[in-house]
């Protein structure tokens, strides 16, 4: 995954959930910096594992019209 460990830190959610992932992990590791902070702010905010397993989920989808 290409993160850089200069940007914020991955909640721990959101590295469980992408580990379990691997096509949402590629899709994340695909995203620009602007993009991945996004979606490390959301993943931040959610409430349970139900909303950050949603978020991680929709992350082919979000990066593929990202692309466009």
């Amino acid at each position: 995954m290409a993160y850089d460990d200069r940007d914020e830190p991955l909640p721990t959610g959101l590295l469980s959930a992408l580990a379990q992932n691997m096509q949402a992990m590629s899709a994340f590791a695909a995203l620009d910096a602007e993009a991945r902070a996004q979606l490390i702010a959301r993943a931040a905010e959610t409430h349970s594992r139900a909303e950050m397993q949603a978020l991680v989920n929709d992350l082919p989808r979000v990066e593929r019209a990202h692309r466009l």
